[in-house]
């Protein structure tokens, strides 16, 4: 958040606004320069708490780890931190006050605001793709985890012949097929293939994958695992996207509702 704060992004928001009429319209944005700075520490107190800034005492009522959720990837609380990074204080303080001692909690309705929810649904796109990159694993990065199983090798080219089968792109025969190595994390379609057939009767008839050591079985555990994963982030991405084409039909003119 603070990377797109400190981007050209918000002034080209701005000019948007500005030319397509959403400023005449009475739709606000604010100056990110003054707004964005370094972080208050001098309100700290000894137990971490922090007795004079609106955006720490947003930020003590909020979890210590917030989950994405497949059924609810855009939770309130995510929306809550997101927007503290993007709101100025005097926003921050007069919300603070209304909510009282309940702690300040924002939804999805802020998202509707053209600057604020761009700037919040930007950022979570950027996040996104970067955090779904970083679930790209080679099987030369598992086979060092696992490096003392035996028969790994023999397991690895039994998991190439059914990949040459399953015409799986992580597979050989994709687009990687000129480094010849096995990877997943890219494809969700082909993951899925490819762990429903390593719980099947096929692998039965490759006796390169049944050894002692399952190491094929630890593969597919750690693709369902990054499957899981990785459904909840696009589908917080699919939910970010569709509020922020909503918010481009806003500048165009079109009734976002």
């Amino acid at each position: 958040c603070r990377q797109v704060a400190q981007s050209p992004y918000p002034s080209s928001l701005q000019s948007v606004m500005e030319s397509s009429g959403l400023v005449d319209e009475g739709w606000e944005y604010w100056d990110m320069a003054t707004h964005i700075r370094a972080d208050d520490t001098d309100n700290i107190n000894s137990n971490g708490k922090n007795n004079g800034n609106v955006r720490q005492k947003a930020l003590d009522h909020l979890a210590d780890e917030i989950a994405v959720l497949f059924n609810n990837p855009l939770s309130d609380d995510l929306i809550t931190i997101l927007c503290l990074n993007f709101l100025p204080d005097d926003a921050l303080a007069e919300l603070a006050e209304s909510s009282e001692d309940q702690g300040l909690v924002l939804g999805h309705e802020v998202l509707d605001d053209y600057f604020l929810g761009k700037l919040v649904l930007h950022s979570i796109l950027i996040v996104v793709s970067e955090k779904l990159e970083a679930y790209k694993v080679s099987f030369e990065e598992f086979q060092a985890v696992f490096k003392r199983c035996s028969n790994i090798e023999k397991q690895y080219s039994g998991l190439m012949v059914l990949l040459q089968r399953l015409h799986c792109s992580n597979g050989s025969d994709g687009e990687k097929a000129s480094s010849g190595s096995f990877f997943w994390g890219e494809n969700v379609a082909d993951d899925i293939k490819l762990i429903s057939k390593t719980t099947t009767s096929e692998l039965i008839e490759l006796e390169q994958l049944r050894a002692p050591d399952d190491v094929i079985q630890k593969l597919a555990y750690g693709i369902s695992v990054s499957l899981e994963e990785r459904a909840s982030l696009l589908e917080l991405k699919r939910m970010a996207m569709i509020k922020f084409i909503q918010l481009d039909e806003l500048a165009d003119g079109d009734d976002i509702n």
